[in-house]
């Protein structure tokens, strides 16, 4: 009989941590021996996880689009494209035009790509090959659901919010702007003027008006005149 997932951990964690934060720490060992098995990937093969892993992608689909992988493996199309491009300053992936349409770009391993794909030994996905091997398939599926519910909900994020029937909750009042200085037009961020010709001297009254205008928290006080000595 197949053993039940969460009997499997819950007595490790029995007497420590809540159940939420014992699964949390797991996690973060688990980021944490993924890192470093990267890392060592990287040393030992030049290659780390997520670009063997890309590697992989396109030794089972030769001729795929960057957009492609990155829908394969649930990542942005600018990270997949970051690694192609340090894929091929290795010298594992060619890029190729599409011959129907130039604007695409077609990927494909070379010989030495395909010599870094075969390897096993030390790779994350032996690891993960064997720890599925060792446990069940009702235990793969259970975790399988669970990674992928984990995941949705990590991605969306502090400010969206699953129940839309939700309201708001009430956020900050808007800082009030400091007196004598124009309100912004809409839609507009607030520019610092660059005044040609560098930064006025610290006494002058062009280097506080220059202050009090680079940074609009502070409010212009009185300027001395240089012949009487008077604020004006």
């Amino acid at each position: 009989m197949q053993r039940d997932l969460a009997h499997a951990v819950a007595p490790e964690r029995a007497g420590s941590l809540p159940d939420v934060l014992g699964f949390t720490q797991d996690l973060w060992a688990l980021a944490h021996s993924l890192d470093a098995r990267s890392r060592w990937m990287h040393r030992t093969y030049g290659v780390s996880g997520p670009q063997r892993l890309l590697a992989r992608v396109i030794g089972l689909s030769p001729g795929c689009t960057p957009g492609e992988a990155a829908r394969l493996l649930h990542l942005h199309p600018a990270t997949v494209t970051r690694l192609v491009a340090r894929l091929e300053r290795l010298g594992l992936v060619r890029r190729a035009r599409d011959l129907s349409d130039a604007r695409r770009l077609r990927l494909t391993l070379t010989a030495r790509g395909r010599r870094v794909n075969g390897m096993r030994t030390g790779t994350i996905e032996q690891a993960v090959t064997r720890a599925l091997a060792r446990a069940g398939q009702a235990d793969v599926a259970v975790a399988w659901r669970l990674v992928h519910t984990l995941t949705k909900a990590l991605r969306l994020g502090p400010q969206r919010r699953e129940n839309p029937a939700e309201p708001p909750r009430p956020g900050l009042a808007p800082r009030p702007r400091p007196l004598g200085l124009p309100e912004p037009l809409p839609g507009r961020a607030a520019r610092v003027r660059h005044i040609p010709g560098g930064r006025a001297s610290r006494g002058s009254a062009g280097g506080r008006r220059q202050a009090a205008f680079a940074h609009p928290e502070r409010t212009p006080g009185p300027v001395a005149d240089s012949t009487t000595g008077k604020g004006r």
